[in-house]
């Protein structure tokens, strides 16, 4: 097993400090359900730890500036981990299949807990980025019923020229740059149409 680079190993940023306790209390307990599933020995940022398409064309420079200069949050949902900030150094992980352990989570209360985040970092937009058929939809639009007095938007590919899913990974990740840079999702990106519902 090859160790995976960290881009930001001198930087480190945990949700923790901006849960409540009992949401903090929740988020160790349930990550320690799922402990046998790390397999890494060395802790890493998760943005560099996650190394899909969509990790590779999210341009990392761009989300650390946005953090740093307090204009957008990354979060990522994981199997293992439930909920984790970008920068937060976490441990290489395997799973079988996303689908049961977001039922897990979902039990859990990983929606609440995300909620919590959310109102105490005092977020005034919400987005979630989704390919259509990911599981993780139901924890995001789950949370969005959860956010009173912030706007929330659910963004996802409606159509591509070619359907390829390595075209809709890759759409969302440039999605995902575009409103760093720019501070709005374009309805089009390469090939594809973006669909955006909000609340």
């Amino acid at each position: 097993m090859q160790d995976t680079i960290d881009y930001f190993k001198d930087y480190s940023f945990s949700i923790m400090g901006y849960l409540d306790n009992g949401y903090q209390k929740k988020l160790l307990e349930s990550r320690e359900y799922f402990k046998k599933n790390i397999v890494g020995k060395n802790k890493v940022s998760a943005i560099s730890l996650h190394n899909g398409l969509l990790y590779r064309i999210i341009n990392k420079e761009i989300v650390y500036e946005s953090f740093t200069t307090n204009k957008a949050d990354l979060l990522i949902l994981s199997p293992i981990y439930g909920v984790v900030h970008a920068f937060e150094k976490i441990k290489l992980y395997r799973v079988d299949g996303d689908l049961k352990y977001v039922r897990i989570w979902m039990r859990m209360g990983i929606d609440k807990l995300l909620a919590n985040y959310v109102r105490n970092r005092r977020a005034k937009n919400v987005y979630g980025f989704f390919p259509k058929r990911s599981p993780y939809i139901r924890i995001f639009h789950s949370l969005m019923r959860r956010l009173k007095n912030i706007r929330s938007y659910f963004i996802t590919v409606d159509i591509c020229r070619s359907g390829a899913g390595f075209i809709v990974t890759r759409s969302l990740g440039k999605a995902i740059n575009h409103l760093l840079m720019n501070h709005y999702v374009p309805r089009i990106i390469d090939d594809c149409v973006l669909r955006r519902s909000s609340r």
